[in-house]
């Protein structure tokens, strides 16, 4: 997560190690051969697409980088003038990335660089995604979320996904605080999904998440999207069984005499 109150997203180490492990997933579990239009909220550095053609060069037949403050737009600019001197193209566009207009058959890359919580005020934008066929079958979605925070488990957490906890059965306040951090990107998404009346017809599958710290505590989410059906219950399940942390290092703290 970028730094609130600054300009310019600076990003750590962490979220790029997350950001290759899941682009590593995906590439091998579902693109191996053949390319994708990449759609991104990543940051005015464009670090996030040096990272894409560091590991496939010919990956992104076109890349298209979104900011919506005018600041951060012409900072992006300057990281895209900057891509261009070595052959990256990259198509910077001043609005919402929910706004993006789907214009090609191809698979598409979306990669979502949050700098908040991914909480329930999402469903409808991606809601409007599934519904306009701007995500479809074929996609990759990659999704942060705030995990530093403590929105109020009790009164805010628990009574956002009150639903999805009865049909889990899960009444234990420490297991929801744990299924929350692993899980509640999917809990939005099938709420999207299922708002847009195609539960019933795309396959959404965590094909892993990652939990890494940088300035505070961050989650990395990948997310296929497959024909078929999206039953719940296997869907959180694999989401739950997919889910990997980066090691938080510390400094050795000095030998005392």
């Amino acid at each position: 997560m970028a730094r609130k109150g600054s300009v310019e997203t600076r990003y750590g180490p962490g979220k790029y190690a997350a950001f290759h492990l899941l682009l590593g997933v995906w590439i091998r579990r579902y693109v191996r051969n053949g390319s994708c239009v990449y759609v991104t909220l990543g940051g005015t550095e464009l670090r996030d697409i040096q990272s894409l053609i560091f590991i496939n060069q010919a990956l992104a037949s076109s890349i298209y980088s979104f900011e919506i403050a005018a600041d951060r737009f012409q900072l992006a600019c300057e990281s895209r003038d900057k891509l261009l001197k070595i052959g990256i193209k990259v198509e910077c566009v001043p609005t919402s990335i929910f706004e993006y207009k789907r214009a090609s058959n191809e698979r598409h890359l979306f990669f979502l660089d949050l700098e908040g919580i991914y909480d329930l005020e999402y469903a409808r934008d991606f809601e409007l995604l599934f519904k306009s066929n701007t995500l479809r079958e074929g996609d990759g979605l990659l999704v942060t979320s705030h995990l530093g925070h403590n929105p109020g488990y009790i009164k805010t957490v628990f009574r956002w996904f009150e639903r999805e906890f009865q049909w889990l059965n899960i009444t234990d306040t420490e297991e929801k605080r744990e299924l929350y951090r692993v899980a509640h990107p999917s809990f939005v998404l099938y709420r999207a999904l299922e708002q847009a009346d195609l539960i019933d017809t795309l396959s959404l599958t965590c094909f892993g998440s990652v939990q890494y710290f940088d300035t505070s505590s961050m989650g990395l989410y990948g997310y296929a999207i497959g024909a078929g059906q999206t039953q719940f219950r296997n869907f959180i399940a694999d989401t739950s069984a997919r889910a990997f942390s980066i090691p938080t290092v510390r400094r050795p703290t000095a030998a005392t005499r």
